[in-house]
């Protein structure tokens, strides 16, 4: 079992170790005993004061398939060290969402949660849903909130499934909020292996939306950096209030080589030179199942690749040590063979009906050769600008009325269409925004009406969310509540909960 930090990121020192009021890089002592070498990439931003809390929006634009990443934010706490709250996808399959704090002392889980205590560069409490992982095309906000009592409660919503995921609470010392800078960061974790090569790590594209505070403002991003092994394979690119992340360029995502008849190639015989490769009838989530199709052309899996002992037609196809020689590149072609560079042959196992009856990979013609069909290699590009994002309140949305665009227009909860009534993007002092229009409240006591009104800065149109899921308008202190015709401002307690 790889080992999943607790602890602080390899390319990020804890927050309360700043020079000039940026983040430093540092690499923490676990990192110091590995040398792995993979992609990650950093972005720093920076509040104008400390903060009771922050959201985040991040879209999975390209899913690096079964593989070790890490997409996590970073902060310093100012009554402690700090901590971050983030989502892993897996190599088994399989992943997780979690909260992790340093200096804390107890935690209260969420619904599904479950909350341990951690030592690991410090000590601290960690709170985790398991079994779950972020989607390809899902859009997720991340919310934290201070409690001036010390309890941090943190959560990851996927606003395009509509669904809640509250991780839970945890103690810090009480009075403390979240310190100016922040910092949010790809990392993959196979760098805890001292084998892992920038080839071996599936590509990955993360939008990241600049951190806004609990008062609505936006953070300012400060700088972006690379990962110091693997930084040709990471490309960053910065917009307006977000931040492409795209790593492992070039490298498909990891999964499965998967035979005509639906058996996988599959590492039999240990990662030792020569081991055997064959098809197995069974796919399943181990390693020894994982691939990667490098930039380079090789095929991985267990930081070995599949390595052609000859170039003549019967030569025998095992698992070696990456060398780069040509025996170890493989190109697909245009009806699905496996070609091999240096030889002009295919990739083919007698295990499957219709190959070649030589016993184990071999290589064979290709017109007779087995087909295969490998993990899905992305050309990097610019995906869309974040436009905004339905705002939920169960299963109906925050809607701007018959797609009104005059000062005035009627808000109200609609069934969700996807439509662009009903994406609500964040301007830079915490206004929701659609169809160039602000969410606006017009009065400050309980029923006073909620619009559409022309965007003017004034602090009825900033709105930030509380730990229960509550849309807290700044000037009033009320909460949204909205039904099918209409939205007004209500005490937070009886309010809707929004999403």
């Amino acid at each position: 079992m790889w080992n999943i930090k607790h602890a602080r990121s390899r390319g990020l020192t804890a927050l309360v170790c700043l020079v000039g009021g940026l983040v430093t890089p540092v690499v923490a002592a676990d990192a110091a005993n590995a040398t792995g070498q993979t992609p990650g990439s950093y972005v720093n931003a920076s509040f104008d004061a400390p903060v009771a809390g922050f959201t985040q929006t991040q879209r999975l634009d390209v899913s690096p398939g079964d593989a070790n990443v890490y997409w996590s934010t970073q902060f310093g706490l100012t009554k402690s060290a700090g901590g971050y709250i983030g989502m892993q996808r897996w190599k088994n399959g399989s992943g997780q969402f979690l909260m992790s704090i340093w200096d804390s002392t107890g935690g209260r889980p969420g619904p599904d949660a479950k909350c341990i205590t951690f030592e690991e560069d410090g000590s601290g409490s960690s709170c985790r849903i398991e079994g779950i992982r972020p989607e390809a095309g899902h859009t997720y906000r991340t919310r934290l909130t201070v409690a001036p009592d010390g309890w941090i409660t943190g959560g990851i919503d996927d606003l395009t499934s509509g669904e809640r995921h509250l991780l839970g609470s945890v103690k810090t010392p009480a009075g403390g909020r979240v310190s100016q800078d922040i910092g949010s960061w790809t990392e993959y974790f196979d760098w805890n292996s001292d084998e892992a090569r920038c080839e071996d790590e599936a590509f990955s594209s993360m939008t990241v939306s600049t951190p806004v505070g609990a008062d609505g403002v936006q953070a300012t991003r400060t700088s972006t950096s690379t990962s110091t092994t693997c930084a040709a394979g990471t490309r960053l690119v910065e917009r307006a209030t977000d931040t492409v992340q795209q790593n492992g360029l070039g490298n498909s995502a990891g999964g499965h080589v998967v035979a005509s008849d639906g058996a996988c190639l599959d590492l039999q015989g240990g990662t030792g030179n020569g081991a055997l490769v064959d098809v197995w009838t069974s796919c399943h989530q181990g390693t020894n199942q994982n691939w990667v199709h490098a930039a380079d052309g090789s095929l991985r899996t267990q930081y070995r690749c599949l390595d052609a002992n000859g170039s003549s037609v019967g030569s025998a196809v095992t698992i070696w040590s990456c060398t780069g020689g040509t025996n170890q590149q493989w190109e697909t072609t245009a009806d699905g063979r496996l070609r091999g560079a240096q030889s002009g042959a295919c990739l083919s196992s007698s295990s499957v009906p219709g190959s070649p009856t030589a016993a184990g990979l071999t290589l064979q013609p290709c017109a007779s050769a087995t087909r295969w069909t490998l993990p899905e290699t992305t050309e990097p590009a610019d995906p869309p600008v974040l436009t905004g994002a339905p705002i939920r309140d169960g299963g109906r949305c925050l809607d701007l009325l018959d797609h009104a665009t005059w000062a005035g227009a009627p808000v109200g909860s609609w069934s969700c269409t996807g439509g662009d009534n009903q994406r609500w993007g964040n301007g830079p002092r915490g206004e929701l925004t659609a169809l160039d229009l602000c969410l606006d409240a017009n009065g400050t006591t309980p029923g006073s009406p909620v619009n559409a009104w022309t965007c003017n800065g004034g602090d009825n149109q900033h709105w930030s969310w509380d730990a229960d899921g509550h849309l807290v308008n700044a000037r009033s202190g009320l909460c949204l509540s909205s039904t099918e015709r209409r939205s007004t401002l209500e005490p937070c307690a009886g309010a809707s909960t929004w999403i």
